[in-house]
């Protein structure tokens, strides 16, 4: 059970960041699966697994737009780049909490792992969006 599905208002009009927010969400549904499947007593490999995959693959994407920030001189860049380190973080926080026993609650702890992918995709990266469109890139 997914408990995001990607959906054209998500879209930032930029192909390449379109593309690896829909992947960015897959990989919040693996962790919500996994947490289910620990909160119904399945060991906490599966949701360990899927965190170190999703930190992983959120860093990636983070460089990315980093890249196009910088290289278009986005103004809100240092802003926007806060933001990513301060969502890395939490994230490897969350893994921290896993990895020592703790049983993560999806609607508590990984909270932050699908409000974050949807408050950020719909605000800062919405406006990189813009930014970026406003110079014929798409």
């Amino acid at each position: 059970m997914a408990i995001f599905e990607w959906k054209e208002e998500f879209s930032i009009n930029i192909v390449e960041i379109d593309e690896q927010h829909k992947l960015m969400l897959q990989h919040v549904n693996v962790l919500y699966e996994a947490v289910l499947a620990c909160e119904n007593g399945i060991g906490k490999e599966g949701v360990i697994s899927a965190l170190k995959e999703l930190i992983e693959f959120t860093k990636y994407h983070f460089a990315t737009e980093e890249q196009y920030m910088s290289e278009h001189g986005y103004p809100e860049h240092e802003l926007h780049r806060q933001e990513h380190i301060d969502l890395v973080n939490q994230l490897e926080e969350l893994l921290e909490i896993v990895s020592i026993g703790i049983k993560p609650n999806f609607c508590n702890d990984a909270d932050l792992s699908n409000d974050w992918v949807l408050s950020h995709i719909l605000g800062a990266d919405m406006k990189l969006g813009i930014f970026l469109n406003q110079r014929n890139i798409f």
